[in-house]
């Protein structure tokens, strides 16, 4: 039986950079192949914060540096969402991650997604009249620069 689950306004699909150009194209596509027995699906993850739990990281222990981050806004995405309790049963089963993995039975346009990537921290330094500023960004950002690139292309 499916639980549908209400998500934040940002899930997090977790793919490969081979497939980053097919997905800055045709948006995420449900495979009609049945994995763990649910059929056209898009699963992602329903935190913001990257963490050893999500899925692949959770299975094939990449390093988050080699991964593409897709985020989903599921406001501008009216799909509904439901737990993905086959993954939870089997590589986690900690009863307060059970909302950590979804999926949707549609497929997800280009326009609702977002490149996020773990890059190299950046540093700035801000002098004002009398002030100085220190900005540091993230190591896990939007990745804007490849993202408008492949779209371009």
């Amino acid at each position: 039986m499916r639980k549908r689950i209400k998500v934040g306004k940002y899930v997090y699909h977790v793919s490969y950079p081979e497939f980053r150009e097919s997905i800055t194209k045709q948006g995420l596509v449900s495979s009609s192949e049945d994995h763990f027995n649910v059929s056209n699906a898009v699963y992602a993850n329903n935190e913001i914060d990257p963490s050893a739990y999500w899925y692949p990281m959770n299975i094939d222990f990449d390093s988050p540096w080699d991964l593409d981050f897709w985020r989903i806004d599921t406001e501008i995405l009216k799909n509904d969402w439901f737990i993905d309790e086959v993954m939870w049963r089997d590589y986690c089963s900690r009863e307060w991650l059970k909302h950590l993995y979804v999926y949707t039975n549609s497929n997800i346009p280009v326009e609702c997604l977002s490149l996020y990537r773990f890059q190299k921290s950046k540093e700035y330094y801000y002098l004002g009249e009398g002030t100085a500023h220190f900005r540091v960004l993230d190591t896990f950002r939007r990745d804007n620069k490849v993202f408008n690139e492949l779209k371009a292309a």
